[in-house]
């Protein structure tokens, strides 16, 4: 599903064959606009849009436009050739604008409006990323003795938490475009657990990335976990084309192993994390899980 309905492309950029396709494929997912490359006309046609500001985005070269836009609202991309000094203070631009794709304009659009990246369906469960709100779920599902048992709990201070929460949204998730996420059940949006990657260094100077899992007591025992982790890694090595991955699992934890064990991971040895022994798994992506 995409959050974003209206994309607004300025006359200048459709320039030639190329750049008219884009605006014709843009149609099958959005609403395109296409509006003046002159301030005055372009300030008239655009406020003139029931609800301009909501839920659109602005392609543009001009930056006098791109400003008047972004100080009205409305969420805006340059789109640039090599003059970066024209465009400083925007989040994002684009150079070859003609060759992205739907999705990763409308993940732009996102990112610019703090919407969380919906990054995987599966049949019955959205994983998505985190957000503050999800902090009271998060809670209660943390008090699950299965969960205290073998995973470190959250900040005792909810505040102190929903500072993290921020802090991972701009350092892990905008940086890596991956990170710890939410899994909902798909039909109530209730909430599932937690899964996902992160980088790690580990001690012994492996560098890599690590799949990480959690599931609610209600959700136990009914493949969720299975279905999840499955989903992330066919997203680690189709989308991110990572080479492999890891996970570390305390020993006492079997049921854990057993879950590594059936996703295609594969004992590597044990190790010394935060001062703790831990079980380290790999699956390499040139072998078939």
């Amino acid at each position: 599903m995409y959050y974003l309905k209206n994309l607004y492309i300025t006359e200048e950029l459709l320039n030639d064959k190329k750049t008219h396709d884009f605006k014709d494929d843009m149609r099958e997912s959005f609403h395109v606009y296409v509006l003046p490359d002159r301030i005055e006309a372009f300030r008239q046609e655009l406020t003139d849009i029931k609800d301009y500001d909501k839920e659109s985005l602005l392609m543009s070269s001009v930056p006098e436009l791109l400003n008047f836009a972004r100080a009205i609202g409305v969420a805006s991309i340059p789109c640039v050739n090599n003059d970066f000094d024209n465009y400083v203070g925007y989040e994002f631009a684009l150079q070859d604008f003609a060759e992205t794709q739907a999705d990763y304009i409308d993940k732009s659009y996102r990112r610019l409006k703090d919407i969380p990246w919906e990054v995987i369906e599966t049949k019955r469960m959205i994983i998505r990323e985190e957000t503050v709100e999800d902090l009271p779920a998060l809670y209660k599902l943390y008090e699950g003795e299965h969960i205290k048992r073998f995973i470190e709990p959250l900040l005792p201070d909810i505040r102190a938490e929903e500072e993290y929460v921020e802090k991972y949204k701009k350092y892990v998730y905008r940086m890596y475009e991956f990170g710890i996420w939410i899994a909902e059940e798909k039909d109530t949006h209730e909430l599932i657990g937690r899964m996902g990657l992160e980088p790690k260094t580990y001690e012994d100077d492996v560098k890599g990335v690590e799949l990480g899992y959690i599931i609610g007591e209600k959700f136990l025992r009914q493949g969720y976990c299975m279905e999840g982790c499955r989903a992330i890694i066919d997203y680690a090595r189709d989308v991110l084309n990572l080479p492999e991955l890891y996970v570390i699992i305390k020993p006492a934890n079997e049921v854990s192993q057993i879950i590594a064990e059936k996703l295609g991971f594969i004992y590597e040895k044990d190790i010394n994390d935060r001062n703790r022994i831990m079980k380290r798994y790999k699956i390499a992506f040139n072998e078939q899980i």
